[in-house]
């Protein structure tokens, strides 16, 4: 085991454990208790109970493996103190998607902040993060070695637009390509209905625009992508995975594609037509903004390649990363 901060928060089998609480943070396997941060499959495990806001807990039904019943949730809103033992705990919005929060932790004359998955500026279907001043401060570096930036949520919406109607002029079909079936996917159906232009989703995409609409988020539905055809559309919406096993090249009339993600500030955007670097991720320069609203003693990054921790240690700010 390694220790992170002892009393606080532990580094130990991989994951991040905390004493206080006796809860693990976005743990990979499945423990008693686990404070799940947000619906993304790379989150998620069926822990015995799951500490998570109540938007997430409805989206977990969609994450969770088909056939496999959704462990016992706990919902704790957003904002909402909530005292356990001489702890005291509350979820505060991280900015990533609908119902993503960060974890802030009171205990023993020290405070963590554990961001997790972080977009500060908040998007159409979630609200800005939302820090507090924490001693020590914990976050995902996925983009930390990126010196690119993205493109904010107003412009990225722009030129998924635009990329749609030029690619309609040319008489070809356009189709955006996201990461996850939640999240970005919602944000673009929402500014492809401002434009006037109707999608048709992949199924898993579908199936959680639903539930976004369910939830209060004012999504249009459009119509669902069938296994051998495609509706009446303007755009089509897919994830990264889906074109792995699906070829749209024999059901549309010329397709071209644009990636739409964070990733697409890098290679891996090179085998698309176009590239758009619009993430629900912070940037490496929104990344220093926020810690710098944390005002933390010591910095913890994990993910990435911990760049981030080597800069922030060069600039004289205690940091770390978790390998």
């Amino acid at each position: 085991m390694a220790p992170l901060i002892a009393d606080l928060c532990q580094h130990k089998e991989g994951n991040l454990y905390v004493p206080a609480l006796d809860c693990w943070l976005d743990a990979d396997t499945p423990r008693p208790k686990g404070f799940v941060s947000h619906a993304h499959t790379d989150h998620y495990a069926a822990h015995q109970v799951i500490i998570c806001t109540p938007e997430t807990a409805q989206l977990l039904t969609l994450v969770k493996p088909y056939g496999e019943a959704l462990p016992p949730c706990r919902p704790l809103r957003l904002g909402r103190e909530v005292a356990h033992g001489d702890a005291r705990v509350r979820l505060l919005p991280s900015g990533h998607i609908l119902g993503a929060a960060m974890l802030h932790l009171e205990h023993g004359g020290s405070s963590l902040l554990y961001a997790g998955d972080v977009r500060p500026s908040g998007s159409a279907t979630a609200p800005p993060a939302a820090p507090l001043p924490a001693d020590h401060l914990v976050v995902e570096d996925t983009f930390g070695a990126l010196d690119e930036a993205f493109v904010d949520s107003r412009e990225g919406a722009a030129r998924v637009v635009e990329f749609c109607q030029s690619t309609r002029q040319e008489g070809a079909t356009p189709v955006l390509v996201t990461m996850s079936g939640c999240g970005k996917a919602q944000e673009m159906v929402i500014a492809l209905a401002a434009a006037g232009l109707t999608t048709a989703l992949q199924s898993k995409i579908w199936h959680f625009t639903r539930l976004y609409a369910r939830l209060g988020v004012p999504v249009p539905l459009g119509a669902r992508l069938g296994q051998e055809t495609v509706p009446d559309a303007d755009v089509v919406l897919v994830t990264c995975a889906y074109l792995e096993h699906n070829d749209l090249g024999a059901r549309l009339h010329r397709p071209k594609y644009a990636l739409v993600s964070g990733w697409a500030a890098t290679a891996n955007a090179r085998h698309y037509d176009a590239a758009i670097p619009w993430s629900d991720h912070a940037s490496r320069a929104e990344l220093l903004s926020f810690i710098e609203a944390v005002q933390p003693r010591l910095v913890w990054t994990f993910a990435g390649e911990g760049k981030l921790a080597r800069e922030l240690q060069a600039a004289g700010i205690g940091a770390r990363h978790l390998a």
